[in-house]
C-alpha cells in the first residue's frame, strides 16, 4: 500500500495532522518512536489559552487564532478542557495598570463572542477579613486583574486526537522509530521503521506520497540524519521547566505573576491537590531527552512566587518537576521569551529531487487543529479528492461541550454510585462518556478487578492497553492517569509485574 501521507512524530502536531488528513479523505500512517505525547506535548503548562503575554510582542493574529481554537476545544473536548479564572496581582514598578487593562480589553475584544467571562478589575479591602483570609496574595497588594482561560490534560488531549484519527482510519504506530528514509525520484517516500519493543526485528518498510516531519525538538536531527535534506528555517530550542507542589491555596483559580525581568510565572491548580508553577524559558542546545530542571530554575520559580504569596514556598515542598523542549523557528530574538510561539509550516511540494515534504516548526498546544488545517490545505492541488475541513466539529472520543459536563457527571453518579466520588470524577475527567466501557455491567467496585492503588483498577488498565496504546507503567501512571504523583515504589513495582505477567511489557 502507498499511503497519501506519512507522519513522523506522535506529539500534538503529529496526531493533529493525522486527524485533519484522515477526516478529509486521505490515507495516513503515523510513526512515533516512543509513546504518544512522550516528548514536549506532555510537558507543557497544561493550558488552553490565547496567550495574553504575546500581545506585548504584537502577536495579535496568534492570540486571536488561539482564542478561537480555545472555543473549539471547549466544544470538542469539554470533559477535560476546564475554564478557570486567572488573577494578575498588580504591583507598582512593573507593567502599569493601564497597560494591563488595555491588554485585557484587547484579549476580550479579539474573541468578543467567547463563552467565558470577560476580564475585570479586583480590589482587595483590608476591612474585609474573610476576603483577605481567602486571598493567598500579600496584603500589601491592593489591586489585581482577572480574566478567563482554560486548563487541560495535555497528554490525554494528544491521545484522544490520535484515537479519533485511528477510528477514522489512520494507522498509528507507537514505539516505531523511523531510522532511514529514501525516495524513488520525486514519486514516493520509502520509510524504514524499527520496532523499538524488539530492535532486533527486521525493519518495516512504508511507502507514502507526502512526508510530514512533526518530530518537534528532534526536527533538525530528523532532517539532517534521516531525511538527509537541508532546513529552510533556523531552529532555536527553548526549554520550559515546571514544578508541582501541594496546593498553595483553596480557590480554583490561577495566578499570573509578573517578575522584574519582564517574564511571567503561572501558578495553576492541578488535580485538586496540587499547584503547577512555571514556566521558565531558557535556550537549550543538548538532546531533548536530557532536559531537566536546574537548581537555578527552581530558585527562580520559588523567588517569583514568594514575591507575591503570604506563605513562603520552599524547595523541599516540591513533589515533581518536568522540563520540555520546544523547537521554535528562529526569528532572531536573543531573549528566548521573545521568540515567536507561532508555527512555521515549511512546505516543499514541487521539488524535482524528492517527493512532497512538510516540516512543522513551533506551534502551541492550543492551536494544533488550526495548524493542521493550514498544513493539509496546502495539499489541495496535490490531492484533488481532498474534502473540506470538518475538524472544528469533530468531538473527541467520549467528550462533550464543557457546559454539559456537570449534568453528565450527575448522571454518572446515579449510574455508578458504587464508585467513590473522587475516583469517579477522575474517570469522568479522563474518559468522558467512555467510562461506560470501563464500568458498564458492574454492580460493585470489587467487580472491576484488582485495585493497583488509588482506584486504578484492572478494568481501567485493560481499557488503556486495548484502547489507548498504553504498554508500560510510565504510560499508565504519568501520561494517562497522573497517578504517578501519588504512587509509591511498591505500587509501581506491583503494576509493572502485573503488566509483565500479562505479557504487556
Amino acid at each position: 500500500m502507498i499511503y497519501d501521507i506519512a507522519i513522523i512524530g506522535g506529539g500534538i502536531n503529529g496526531v493533529g495532522t493525522a486527524l485533519e488528513a484522515v477526516s478529509r479523505g486521505l490515507s495516513v500512517i503515523l510513526c512515533e518512536q516512543d509513546d504518544l505525547a512522550s516528548g514536549t506535548s506532555s510537558k507543557s503548562s497544561k493550558l488552553i489559552h490565547g496567550g495574553l503575554r504575546y500581545l506585548e510582542h504584537s502577536a495579535f493574529g496568534l492570540v486571536k487564532e488561539s482564542l478561537q481554537e480555545r472555543e473549539v476545544l471547549l466544544h470538542t473536548a469539554g470533559h477535560m478542557v476546564e475554564p478557570i479564572p486567572f488573577i494578575i496581582p498588580y504591583e507598582k514598578g512593573l507593567r502599569s495598570d493601564w497597560l494591563i487593562r488595555l491588554g485585557l480589553y484587547c484579549y476580550d475584544f479579539l474573541n468578543i463572542n467567547s463563552q467565558l467571562k470577560k476580564s475585570k478589575t479586583l480590589h482587595f479591602d483590608d476591612s474585609n477579613e474573610v476576603s483577605q483570609n481567602m486571598n493567598p496574595i500579600k496584603r500589601s497588594i491592593k489591586k489585581a486583574f482577572q480574566y478567563s482561560d482554560c486548563t487541560v490534560d495535555d497528554a490525554r488531549l494528544v491521545i484522544l486526537v490520535a484515537k479519533l484519527a485511528s477510528q477514522l482510519g489512520a494507522k498509528i504506530m507507537t514505539r516505531s522509530k523511523c531510522v532511514d528514509i529514501q525516495c524513488d525520484g520525486n514519486q514516493n517516500w520509502n520509510l524504514y521503521i524499527r520496532n523499538m519493543r524488539d530492535p532486533s526485528c527486521p525493519l518495516t518498510s512504508i511507502k507514502a506520497k507526502v512526508l510530514v516531519n512533526a518530530s518537534g525538538p528532534w526536527i533538525k536531527d530528523t532532517l539532517d540524519k534521516i531525511i538527509k535534506l537541508p532546513s529552510n528555517y533556523q531552529v532555536k530550542k527553548v526549554k520550559g521547566s515546571h514544578i508541582i507542589v501541594p496546593k498553595l491555596y483553596e480557590q480554583k483559580q490561577a495566578y499570573l505573576l509578573q517578575h522584574r525581568d519582564g517574564r511571567v510565572v503561572f501558578t495553576i491548580p492541578y488535580l485538586k491537590q496540587y499547584t503547577i508553577i512555571g514556566t521558565t524559558d531558557i535556550a537549550f542546545e543538548d538532546e531533548p531527552q536530557t532536559a531537566n530542571i536546574t537548581t537555578e530554575e527552581i530558585e527562580y520559580l520559588c523567588k517569583v512566587v514568594n514575591q507575591y504569596f503570604h506563605h513562603p514556598l520552599k524547595e523541599k515542598q516540591i513533589i515533581a518537576t518536568w522540563a520540555g523542549v520546544r523547537a521554535l523557528w528562529d526569528n532572531g530574538s536573543v531573549n528566548p521569551s521573545q521568540i515567536s510561539r507561532d508555527c512555521k509550516i515549511d512546505t516543499q511540494l514541487n521539488s524535482i529531487q524528492h517527493p512532497p515534504l512538510i516540516n512543522i516548526y513551533g506551534g502551541k498546544l492550543t492551536t494544533y487543529r488550526s495548524l493542521s488545517e493550514k498544513l493539509i490545505n496546502q495539499l489541495a492541488t496535490f490531492f484533488p479528492q481532498l474534502k473540506k475541513s470538518c475538524s472544528k466539529e469533530l468531538i473527541l472520543p467520549g467528550s462533550m461541550p464543557y457546559n454539559t459536563f456537570d449534568n453528565f457527571f450527575a448522571s454518572a453518579q446515579k449510574l455508578y454510585g458504587f464508585v467513590p466520588t473522587t475516583i469517579l470524577l477522575r474517570l469522568a475527567r479522563n474518559y468522558g462518556y467512555n467510562i461506560n466501557i470501563i464500568l458498564k455491567d458492574y454492580q460493585q467496585f470489587t467487580d472491576l478487578g484488582e485495585d493497583f492503588g488509588h482506584g486504578l483498577t484492572q478494568k481501567e488498565v485493560e481499557f488503556l492497553i486495548q484502547n489507548e496504546w498504553a504498554e508500560t507503567c510510565e504510560d499508565i501512571l504519568w501520561r494517562r492517569t497522573k497517578l504517578g504523583l501519588i504512587y509509591n515504589n511498591v505500587q509501581i513495582k506491583h503494576l509493572d509485574e502485573w503488566l509483565k505477567a500479562h505479557k504487556i511489557i
